[in-house]
């Protein structure tokens, strides 16, 4: 087993580990509803803290996801200095509209982990966005992991380079922002023309679809950057992706090793 791949295995299970229960399921939740709010904490002053911040037992919106009418929200958006003179967006979701999506996920989440983790799948991803605690197992932890995670993948490629010939690194720019939502759908069910066929929003996905595109003024391009549950959204598309692309190259009887961050 090569290092990715080990990465991706104890991360699978400290995070079904967590999620085994209810109580576990709601700590995740509402981890995600209060560390996972706001963009990182550089962005924005120490005095902006989400607290009381709780997966209540039912959504905010109580039309169904059939209906028309729903009120359209806009993200309130900040911009932060990225590099010279280019500006990096990032952007704060309603707060009703970002529970509905984490109370959608939480009651599915089983699939949600199915997708993340497909053992079809030889593209190891370090971007897991829920900040596991590998020495307290069962417990969550406060901030980020993106530091970190970019120097797990660096060592560990590192560690494994010396099997391969050719090195090959793809950066995909302004990726949130780029996002088509309805390919969250696809992602979630693994076949866009039954995702399209989805008008009822028998799936997760499309209705995680409805309600990022109705949290941004029913736009159906981009995701807001900063929020941990962009970063979970982005994951499954990722992820659905990745486990394509793997079958695409062992078609070709290519050996490889693959990670992502």
């Amino acid at each position: 087993m090569n290092l990715p791949q080990r990465h991706r295995q104890e991360t699978e299970r400290l995070i079904k580990e967590l999620t085994s229960t209810t109580e576990g399921k709601k700590k995740v939740a509402d981890w995600i509803l209060e560390e996972g709010y706001y963009p990182e904490p550089y962005v924005l002053p120490p005095c902006f803290k989400i607290s009381d911040f709780e997966l209540q037992q039912e959504k905010f919106e109580k039309k169904g996801y059939t209906d028309k009418n729903w009120q359209s929200e806009n993200l309130a958006t900040i911009s932060f200095p990225k590099t010279g003179l280019i500006q990096r967006v990032f952007g704060i979701i309603h707060p009703h509209r970002y529970h509905d999506i984490v109370w959608e996920l939480i009651n599915d989440w089983d699939k949600l982990l199915s997708i993340l983790f497909n053992p079809d799948n030889e593209i190891y991803s370090y971007s897991f966005p829920i900040a596991l605690t590998i020495n307290k197992q069962g417990k969550l932890r406060s901030g980020r992991m993106i530091y970190e995670f970019l120097e797990m993948a660096e060592k560990d490629l590192v560690a494994e380079a010396y099997k391969y010939k050719l090195l090959t690194k793809i950066d995909i720019t302004n990726f949130y922002n780029s996002v088509y939502t309805h390919t969250i759908a696809w992602a979630w069910c693994g076949d866009r023309y039954e995702a399209l066929a989805d008008s009822n929003f028998s799936y997760t996905g499309s209705r995680i679809d409805k309600l990022i595109q109705y949290s941004n003024d029913k736009r159906t391009n981009g995701i807001p950057v900063g929020p941990v549950l962009s970063d979970l959204i982005v994951e499954i598309i990722l992820s659905e992706r990745d486990t394509f692309i793997t079958q695409k190259i062992k078609e070709k009887g290519i050996d490889f090793i693959a990670t992502r961050f």
